[in-house]
């Protein structure tokens, strides 16, 4: 925990970069500086304490010393951090959690799933592996094109899909995934990471199965406290392992086989 730092953080920019969807640019070089990949921050959204409770929100790029948050306004919270403006301070406590596996054979190629705002998490692990001159696969699945918010990539593979037809593949980013694994999976070794609603990280799961690809899961919750004293965000592990685990505090990022919903 001695790692985790409190702090006012400036807003250097916001602006909505797809319907409701807010890219919130927060200074704050130590929590930058500590962050890895998979981790996240709370932030208090109303200095005066209304609501009380702390939102989390994972961290979808470090650009030197700013913290990049993607995030939807869609409730009181939210809807505060949506008239945060540059000049504005958030106070954030961060960076929490544990964060994804990143050490991987050099033959490998990253495949990166992300259903909508599930998508945020994954930036910075493309930037991490775009860093490290890979080329991962990326693909984003959003109910329709309004919502998509990460639309062209020249260092990365991208695969847009929308449920509806109106951009890139027409229905869920797992039919356009399975049609990658099918043309590409038998020449090219994977691991695989995800992150969105939980029905559309099963399917993953089970694809990813199917195809023998390790897979992680950053998991969403509420966690007000984010450091695993509230027990707010308990998830249902598989035998042998404990029964439940803190998303927080044990994750948010987990070996899909370890937990009770993929299988």
């Amino acid at each position: 925990m001695t790692d985790i730092i409190l702090d006012q953080a400036p807003v250097v920019s916001q602006q909505e970069i797809a319907r409701e969807i807010y890219e919130l640019h927060l200074h704050s070089p130590e929590i930058a500086r500590r962050n890895r990949p998979g981790q996240f921050i709370n932030i208090q959204t109303d200095p005066a304490g209304e609501p009380l409770w702390r939102r989390p929100f994972s961290v979808a790029r470090i650009e030197e010393e700013t913290l990049v948050i993607i995030y939807k306004a869609i409730g009181i919270g939210t809807r505060q951090m949506a008239a945060l403006t540059a000049g504005d301070t958030a106070d954030i406590i961060g960076p929490l959690g544990n964060g994804f596996t990143v050490n991987l054979k050099p033959e490998v190629t990253p495949i990166l799933i992300g259903g909508g705002l599930g998508f945020a998490p994954l930036i910075i692990l493309r930037d991490h592996f775009v860093a490290q001159a890979r080329r991962p696969a990326l693909f984003m699945g959003a109910v329709t094109e309004s919502e998509h918010y990460y639309r062209r990539d020249e260092r990365a593979d991208l695969y847009l899909s929308s449920d509806d037809g109106t951009l890139g593949f027409h229905g869920f980013v797992t039919e356009r995934l399975k049609r990658y694994l099918s043309e590409n999976h038998e020449t090219d070794e994977h691991v695989a990471y995800s992150c969105g609603p939980e029905p559309m990280m099963k399917k993953v799961a089970k694809i990813c199965r199917d195809y023998e690809i390790p897979l992680e899961l950053s998991i969403e919750r509420e966690m007000a406290c984010g450091i695993g004293l509230c027990q707010g965000c308990a998830i249902t592990q598989r035998p042998p392992l404990k029964k439940y685990a803190l998303v927080c505090k044990d994750g948010p990022i987990f070996n899909a086989e370890h937990l009770a919903f993929t299988e």
